[in-house]
């Protein structure tokens, strides 16, 4: 299963990542759910500059296998994930505009590739019976249409780590055009479908990578140094 392979899956409770400074022993208090796409905040911060695809990966050499092609994958832009998507005719519905459901499909896709980049084996560890990332909540607005054709980047932003959730916000812009947003909180569970503590080695590859670009909830005892 990938990072955020079911919605509404799992049961994690609203203190599962621990809110920045929070001691282990402070009372949790569940944080409102917006209910209205007029509840979400601004657009995620918006820079023309900073929305171009990344370039397409090189073409295979002349006489190559097929196999030996690369796919496409995103890449990290200072605190940002890009992950360039294209517009095709399945994407779309009768009105020519891209199907809402699709925004879904892109941003999983976004997240399972910044996990890759951050060398997180999801499937291995799910096969090791570790776990894996869900997601509990999820408020989408939509501001602008896509359509076919359109090259799509997606931004995806971390803004909090627990050690069994992720606070997110996913953008999907068309240049500089905002045409979607997700506000989403992840969690990780087990086989069982219960809430527990990612494996030590993600949350360290999360922490390497984003450590000046957001915060972190409180780290269990054993792993305070």
């Amino acid at each position: 299963t990938k990072l955020g392979g079911g919605l509404g899956q799992a049961s994690i409770p609203p203190d599962a990542g621990c809110t920045p400074h929070q001691s282990p022993d402070a009372t949790p208090r569940a944080e409102p759910i917006p209910d209205h796409p007029l509840a979400l905040p601004p657009p995620h911060r918006l820079n023309p500059a900073r929305m171009t695809p990344p370039a397409p990966p090189p073409a295979p050499p002349a006489g190559a296998p097929l196999n030996a092609a690369t796919p496409a994958g995103g890449q990290f832009d200072g605190a940002d994930h890009h992950f360039a998507v294209r517009v095709y005719y399945e994407d779309t519905d009768l009105s020519g505009m891209v199907y809402h459901a699709n925004y879904l499909r892109w941003f999983e896709r976004a997240r399972s590739d910044l996990l890759r980049l951050l060398g997180i084996d999801q499937r291995a560890a799910w096969e090791a019976g570790q776990g894996n990332w869900a997601v509990v909540e999820l408020t989408l607005r939509y501001h602008a249409p896509a359509r076919l054709d359109d090259a799509v980047l997606i931004v995806s932003t971390v803004e909090q780590l627990g050690a069994a959730s992720c606070r997110m916000i996913q953008s999907a812009f068309r240049g500089d055009v905002l045409l979607a947003q997700a506000r989403l909180r992840l969690g990780f569970v087990g086989p069982d479908g219960r809430p527990r503590a990612q494996p030590k080695a993600w949350a360290k590859a999360w922490r390497t990578a984003f450590a000046a670009s957001f915060s972190f909830g409180t780290p269990p005892v054993s792993e305070r140094s």
